[in-house]
């Protein structure tokens, strides 16, 4: 778990049984929601939890994990009927439904939340985890409370980055600060510095072509650092970079050699 996590975490005083659970940066909370549930689960029904063992393989009659099946692209309204039937049995504890991926419930499965969700006690909890806030309704927005994760502050990156003994210069730094859930990738800092290489000889022909949109997000923003002090030149590049990021969106646009060399023109 990142350390920003972890000390917003210490300073969370009450979980509401109705929440949400979300990055400010759209980053995972996975991490987090397994310390909580396993805490929660451990506490309230004197269970024994490996700290390696996944939510997923936790056998208990109060809890119910609800995810995304490998094959499927959403979590579907089987699943949701499920879960809602495991909310409705009657019980003297404290039930947990836990829904990892709230982004992939589509506004049906929602709905068919939302009545048991309004009627149940605080006795049933009902988590949500999600990467993506906008993605979930506003009828479940307003009856839900919203735990929020905020964004790493420079300093905490910095120190996150030398505790790994992760070499980064001052551009990385900054682009890191602006793009937080870089971190969540583990060969993007590594690619930033070789960017930095590859900028300086002007020649970016080297990348993957699954890392182009990378590069050019990072060189879009060093083309801003260099507004004030050499404006007419990072505009020039700005105006290439940004219409190649719209063509890297598009399918069937240029062929990626012939972006290549327009990236290469920009430097």
């Amino acid at each position: 778990m990142f350390s920003w996590y972890k000390s917003h975490l210490e300073n969370i005083k009450e979980i509401k049984p109705k929440s949400i659970f979300y990055s400010s940066y759209g980053g995972s909370l996975e991490a987090v929601l397994q310390q909580i549930i396993k805490s929660e689960l451990s506490k309230g029904f004197n269970l024994k939890i490996k700290d390696n063992a996944l939510l997923s393989e936790i056998a208990s009659p109060n809890f119910f994990y609800l995810s995304r099946s490998e094959e499927k692209k959403i979590i579907t309204l089987e699943q949701i009927r499920s879960a809602k039937d495991f909310l409705l049995l009657k019980t003297n504890k404290k039930k947990y439904l836990y829904i990892d991926g709230g982004q992939h419930i589509r506004i049906n499965g929602y709905n068919a939340l939302l009545k048991i969700a309004e009627e149940s006690d605080d006795s049933v909890n009902i988590w949500i985890m999600t990467n993506s806030l906008a993605s979930i309704p506003t009828t479940i927005l307003s009856r839900f409370h919203k735990v929020r994760f905020p964004s790493p502050t420079q300093h905490e990156i910095k120190t996150f980055l030398e505790s790994r003994s992760i070499n980064y210069d001052r551009e990385i730094l900054r682009f890191l600060s602006e793009n937080p859930a870089l971190l969540e990738e583990n060969d993007s800092i590594e690619l930033l510095n070789s960017f930095n290489s590859l900028v300086e000889k002007k020649d970016i022909y080297q990348v993957d072509n699954n890392k182009l949109a990378l590069l050019v997000d990072y060189l879009i923003y060093l083309a801003k650092q260099d507004i004030k002090e050499k404006p007419k030149r990072a505009f020039k590049s700005l105006d290439i970079l940004l219409d190649v990021k719209k063509c890297l969106s598009l399918p069937n646009n240029l062929s990626l050699d012939v972006i290549k060399l327009r990236i290469n023109s920009s430097l």
